[in-house]
Order: structure tokens, then C-alpha cells, then sequence
């Protein structure tokens, strides 16, 4: 993007993430993201549900690209900030077998941390 001021880059980059987030609603049945009233909280959580989804997802392919520190990163981030959650236990499922792969390419530092941080989260919730 030579020649193309900073200003024009983060109006793209705000038009963008403005399409990306209108396909989200749509796919997700909605045409704007509804107002949290109390006892409707049906579809609130169902496009919680699909961003859960979309996270986990994203972890996935950068573990399938060779990006596993960032596949790690959003492992955590769902452990983290959404314990209860079946993308979570999915994301204990997927770093075990991270830990393994590390443990086995002679990295177990990197498995140990695994280890270490899986039991203090699992001591919390």
C-alpha cells in the first residue's frame, strides 16, 4: 500500500472489520446485534456461541498453518475467559495433545509449562 496515507490504511481496516462483522450477524441471523433485555438472552448467547466457535476454530487453523504459539494464545484465552464452556474443554483436549507433540519433539520445557498452567486452572474452576 505505497503511497497510501495512514488515514486511508484505518478507514479500510474499519470498512473491513464492518463487512466481516455485518456477514457474522447475518450468518448468525441477525441484522444488528440485539440489545440485552432481561429474560431474552436466547440470542445473545447463540452469537456468543458462533464467536466461541469462531475462536476456537481460528486456533485450529494456526495449529494446521505451524502458528502454534498463536493457536496456544487463543487456547488460553478461552480457558481463561470461558472455563464452562464445551470450546474450552476442547481447547484442554487440543493443548494435551500440544504438550504431547512437544514432549516427543524433545521441547518438554514447553510441555511442562502446558502441564503447569493446565493444573492452576483446573485448581481454580
Amino acid at each position: 500500500m505505497s503511497g497510501t496515507s495512514k488515514q486511508e490504511c484505518d478507514m479500510f481496516i474499519d470498512v473491513e472489520l464492518t463487512n466481516v462483522a455485518e456477514k457474522n450477524l447475518a450468518e448468525a441471523g441477525l441484522s444488528e446485534v440485539p440489545a440485552a433485555t432481561p429474560g431474552d438472552t436466547a440470542r445473545v448467547n447463540n452469537l456468543e456461541m458462533i464467536l466461541l466457535d469462531r475462536t476456537l476454530d481460528m486456533a485450529c487453523q494456526f495449529k494446521q498453518e505451524g502458528k502454534l504459539e498463536q493457536a496456544v494464545d487463543l487456547y488460553w484465552q478461552l480457558l481463561d475467559e470461558y472455563p464452562k464452556s464445551s470450546q474450552a474443554a476442547r481447547a484442554v483436549e487440543l493443548l494435551l495433545e500440544l504438550a504431547d507433540f512437544y514432549e516427543k519433539t524433545d521441547c518438554r520445557h514447553i510441555a511442562l509449562g502446558i502441564y503447569e498452567r493446565l493444573r492452576a486452572w483446573n485448581s481454580q474452576s
